[in-house]
This record gives structure tokens, C-alpha cells and sequence, in this order.
């Protein structure tokens, strides 16, 4: 049975700079990730490590996506010659100017959320402090 990611998962994943999106049940890894993580796993190093080494929590990941990942990125590479920061299934065959637009999508994405976040707690705040005043 699969694992799902809490939110507090997701924004631990988030903050690692490999990872351009989390869902409750994908991570999606940048090229420049990939590219590390082929390239160590190719001088036989252990997935574990090279997780470990660029910054993620193992537990967190647990060992079925470490073997996912591991299989995922060998299988890019081996298919297309070089890493999209878009996996496989969703890219289908994309260039490496389409990965960049969709990171901009996502990453617009990300920020017009934050903007509601911090609207949000503005206006918390302020009804608090009003309470507080009375």
C-alpha cells in the first residue's frame, strides 16, 4: 500500500532545492538532481547516500521510492540520452525549454499561493490585535 505525504511532509520536501513540486504522492526531482544523483549511482554508490548527501530525510522517503527514484532516473537516461525536470510520463518527450516553462508555471503557481497565505495571516493578525484592544 502506498504512502501519502502529509503537509507538513510536503513542506519539508518542498524545501529541498532538487525538488521543483510535491503532491501527497509524487515528488518531481530538477535535471540538475538527476543528472548528480545518475552520475554517483553510476560510481556505485548506494541511493541511500546519495539521497542523504543532497539533503534528503531517508525516513521520509522510505524504501520503495528510493528504488522508485533510482529506477526512474536510470530509465530517463537510458531512454532519452539526457534529464527533463519533468518526468517521463508527464513531459511524454519534451525539450529542455518546455521543462523550463513549466517550472516557471509552477513556480508562479507557488508564489500567487503565498500571496493568499500572507493575505490570509495579515488579516488573522489584524482581527486579533483588534480583539486585544478592546
Amino acid at each position: 500500500m502506498a504512502r501519502f505525504y502529509t503537509e507538513d511532509e510536503i513542506r519539508r520536501l518542498e524545501a529541498n532545492p532538487y525538488v521543483i513540486n510535491v503532491t501527497d504522492r509524487f515528488v518531481n526531482f530538477t535535471a540538475e538532481f538527476k543528472q548528480i544523483f545518475y552520475s554517483r549511482y553510476k560510481e556505485t554508490r548506494k541511493p541511500k547516500r546519495i539521497l542523504e548527501s543532497l539533503g534528503f530525510d531517508i525516513e521520509l522517503l522510505g524504501y520503495a521510492r528510493i528504488h522508485s527514484i533510482t529506477m526512474h532516473v536510470v530509465k530517463e537516461y537510458e531512454t532519452r540520452g539526457y534529464f527533463s525536470d519533468l518526468n517521463m510520463r508527464q513531459s511524454g518527450e519534451i525539450s529542455p525549454e518546455s521543462a523550463s516553462a513549466y517550472k516557471i508555471q509552477y513556480l508562479e503557481k507557488e508564489l500567487a499561493r503565498a500571496k493568499q497565505e500572507n493575505e490570509y495571516l495579515k488579516k488573522i493578525s489584524s482581527v486579533s490585535k483588534k480583539g486585544i484592544h478592546r
